[in-house]
């Protein structure tokens, strides 16, 4: 008999704590919450949903500003970086985030000197912007930025007019970041293999390695070039250049000495914003890879060109 009683005490019990709990559950949201919590004593925190409910989602932040960047360049792909780290995401509550750029795959130019020199390939050298942009929570236009106008002549907001008949897109903050490119109209009939811009450069890199296949070194005639820029980036290219069209010789089976390649410089020497010792260190190396250089050439620039693949 007193089995009996226990087990309808125990259903009770069980009854008015499933009753309390569904009712807890219904009028969450309602302001019979707190009676519920008073009656029945807060929820057993091992009865949580692990799913957040739909009715106690965040209200979305309004937008107080919008940032726009043009351009998939070094400084934005590093900016986009740092905007997808925990500690900035704080910072932007409220700011619009938009990267506006003509190619989703951009190159990295450090990796330049690399690829000429044949140890990287095209595709390790670029970067997705699409994935760098989901990361930190970026709007992605694919698009070329074709004009800006300002809202006012001292204003710093106004619109970033697009190509393909987009609409124009709004900002108070712009940043460009697009790189630079020659003017080559003054040497236009010659042969010239244009670093810049970097975007465009495989084609053109490509176009150079043809013409070395197909140069005519049956007389001993040496495929010449010209790199200009005595900088560290114009050293750096000349030395991958000469290794990789060294290599396309010796696989020609050709003699890879009939590779002549040449700086031009501007300047007194070359390296001029680096220390003598960096300065000695490269001159001894461009020695031993017999490439020569002409410093403060630039006036005698075009009477070598015909002879030569300018770079």
């Amino acid at each position: 008999m007193c089995l009996f009683w226990c087990c309808v005490c125990l259903c009770c019990c069980l009854f008015w704590f499933l009753f309390c709990h569904c009712c807890y559950f219904c009028c969450s949201n309602l302001s019979l919450a707190p009676l519920f919590t008073h009656l029945c004593g807060p929820e057993p925190s091992h009865l949580h949903s692990p799913f957040p409910s739909p009715y106690t989602m965040e209200a979305p932040t309004p937008t107080y500003a919008d940032l726009v960047l043009i351009g998939g360049g070094h400084a934005h792909v590093h900016l986009l970086k740092m905007f997808g780290m925990l500690p900035y995401k704080a910072l932007l509550a409220g700011i619009r985030l938009t990267l506006i750029t003509r190619d989703i795959n951009t190159p990295y130019s450090g990796m330049l000197p690399g690829y000429v020199a044949g140890h990287y390939t095209s595709t390790e050298c670029h970067l997705d912007l699409s994935k760098l942009c989901s990361f930190s929570n970026f709007r992605l236009i694919h698009a070329e930025a074709t004009a800006i106008t300002l809202n006012t002549p001292t204003a710093t907001s106004g619109l970033v007019h697009l190509s393909s008949s987009r609409p124009p897109l709004r900002f108070d903050c712009l940043s460009v970041d697009i790189g630079s490119s020659p003017t080559l109209s003054p040497l236009a009939t010659i042969n010239i293999t244009p670093v810049k811009p970097i975007d465009s450069f495989s084609t053109r890199f490509h176009d150079l390695l043809r013409r070395a296949t197909d140069h005519d070194a049956t007389h001993g005639t040496p495929f010449r070039l010209i790199i200009v820029g005595g900088g560290a980036g114009g050293i750096e290219l000349t030395l991958s250049l000469q290794h990789r069209l060294r290599a396309l010789f010796t696989d020609l089976d050709r003699d890879p000495g009939l590779v002549d390649v040449c700086i031009v410089n501007r300047s007194q020497t070359l390296l001029p914003a680096h220390s003598d010792g960096v300065r000695t260190i490269f001159k001894r190396i461009l020695k031993e890879r017999d490439v020569s250089s002409s410093e403060r050439a630039h006036s005698r620039l075009r009477a070598f060109c015909p002879n030569y693949s300018l770079h």
